[in-house]
């Protein structure tokens, strides 16, 4: 009679233990979902940024002399905006979809300069 009660309290434990690590990783997988749809929506935006900028480019409606926050407000944060152009003497914007890599696909790059004026843009297409 006791050794069926240690045996049931084994199963029990078992059981309890199995859930909690199941628990865990199911906790796991639900994170990692969440992780995945945040860069998912990040990558849209991104792309939507850039085909905000590459159409104001075409339709001449991006203009040099606009400011920066006009810019940012009108068409979105770039992806990077740290890089300096000493050739330019401004500050490069890089703006891209999410189907293109720093080294290949379309892109584009804005020039800023210090006083936090666009000074220019290049549009590299694939």
């Amino acid at each position: 009679m006791k050794r069926q009660g240690l045996i049931i309290i084994y199963v029990i434990t078992g059981i309890l233990l199995v859930g909690a690590y199941a628990h865990a990783d199911l906790k796991t997988l639900m994170e990692i979902g969440k992780s995945q749809a945040d860069i998912a929506k990040s990558l849209k935006k991104e792309t939507k940024n850039y085909e905000r900028v590459k159409k104001a480019i075409i339709s001449d409606k991006l203009e040099e002399g606009m400011s920066a926050g006009k810019i940012i407000k009108k068409y979105g944060d770039p992806i990077m905006d740290n890089i300096y152009d000493k050739k330019r003497n401004a500050y490069k914007w890089l703006y891209m979809p999410a189907a293109s890599s720093h080294f290949e696909g379309e892109k584009l790059y804005l020039f800023v300069d210090e006083g936090d004026k666009l000074v220019g843009w290049k549009l590299v297409e694939k």
